[in-house]
């Protein structure tokens, strides 16, 4: 993504804008709690579908926000794991990861 890892790290930590950016995969958002100033523990209720014939119902609390290079979350509902958004600046663009 071209811009900075401020501007991602911003973009990503709004989950009520994800059907705007991605409305192929998120079908709906609603935030529960807003959490701390910064992000952590905010709680998200989403329904989401990919590649395969089935949409997933389900939840996630923001663990950690650092800002500008980290947000962690973990998930409850139809699956239940752990993952961490990475943005890392190169240039005048932002390589992004989830894992």
């Amino acid at each position: 993504m071209v811009g900075t890892a401020e501007e991602v790290f911003e973009l990503i930590s709004h989950a009520e804008d994800f059907p705007r950016w991605w409305p192929s995969v998120y079908l709906d958002v609603e935030v529960l709690e807003r959490g701390e100033p910064g992000g952590v523990g905010e709680r998200v209720r989403l329904f989401t579908k990919g590649w395969l014939p089935y949409t997933l119902r389900w939840e996630f609390v923001v663990t950690e926000a650092v800002r500008p290079e980290r947000i962690a979350i973990a998930a409850e509902g139809d699956f239940v794991s752990t993952g961490v958004w990475t943005f890392v600046e190169r240039g005048n663009e932002v390589d992004i990861s989830f894992l």
